[in-house]
């Protein structure tokens, strides 16, 4: 069963990464605290969640209109 729901979030995200035209390697590291996405990046996966980037969190962090610092960072000083 838990194989089952793992597969059908698998490839919901795969066709989610096409239809916003980037990589799952990409993205992975994103969500991984392990890097930031480019300007381009958040553009193309905002456009594919329908919101504005300014509404998510990491985001907002990478366009400079959240000054809270992602896990992982050290706050702004």
């Amino acid at each position: 069963m838990a194989f089952a729901v793992k597969g059908s979030l698998l490839h919901h995200a795969r066709g989610f990464y096409r239809r916003a035209g980037v990589a799952p390697s990409t993205v992975y590291p994103i969500e991984a605290g392990r890097t930031r996405p480019s300007f381009r990046v958040v553009r193309q996966l905002a456009a594919a969640l329908a919101v504005e980037p300014p509404t998510v969190a990491e985001f907002a962090r990478v366009i400079g209109t959240l000054p809270v610092p992602l896990p992982g960072e050290d706050a702004p000083e």
